[in-house]
C-alpha cells in the first residue's frame, strides 16, 4: 500500500468512526433477522444456527446482533474504527461476542470461523 493509500485508508475508517459513533441506533429493521435475510439472498439465515460467524466491518454492531438473534453461537465483530466502542458498551458484556478492533487485513491468523460476513464495506475502501 502506498502512503497515499494508507492515508486514504485512514480517514476512511475515521469518518466511519464518526458517522457510526453519531448514529449508534440499531433498533427494529436495522439489526432484524428479516434484513439479514434479504442480504443473504437465496441462503438461507439457518445456515449460522450454531455456528461462528465474523462480520467484517461490523460498525456499531447491528449484524451482530442480527446473526445472534438468527441463531449464531458466537460472533467476532471487526472493526477498526473507534464505532468498535459503541459494540463494547452495548455487546462486550455478551459471552458470545469478540470483539476485534483491527482492519481485515490485520485478522489474527489462528481466528477459526465457520461463515464471514462484510455487508455495506467493500465498496468504501479505497484499494480492497
Amino acid at each position: 500500500m502506498s502512503d497515499r493509500d494508507g492515508i486514504i485508508a485512514k480517514s476512511t475508517i475515521d469518518d466511519f468512526g464518526r458517522q457510526w459513533t453519531r448514529f449508534q441506533n440499531y433498533d427494529g429493521y436495522i439489526s432484524s433477522t428479516d434484513l439479514l435475510a434479504d442480504h443473504f439472498g437465496p441462503y438461507s439465515v439457518d445456515l449460522i444456527r450454531g455456528k461462528t460467524v465474523m462480520d467484517v466491518g461490523a460498525g456499531t454492531g447491528r449484524f451482530c446482533v442480527s446473526l445472534l438473534k438468527a441463531g449464531a453461537s458466537k460472533v467476532i465483530a471487526v472493526e477498526p474504527s473507534q464505532a468498535v466502542e459503541v459494540i463494547r458498551r452495548d455487546l462486550g458484556d455478551d459471552p458470545r461476542i469478540r470483539i476485534l478492533n483491527v482492519t481485515g487485513d490485520a485478522i489474527p491468523t489462528d481466528v477459526q470461523v465457520d461463515h464471514a460476513i462484510s455487508l455495506g464495506v467493500l465498496h468504501h475502501i479505497p484499494a480492497p
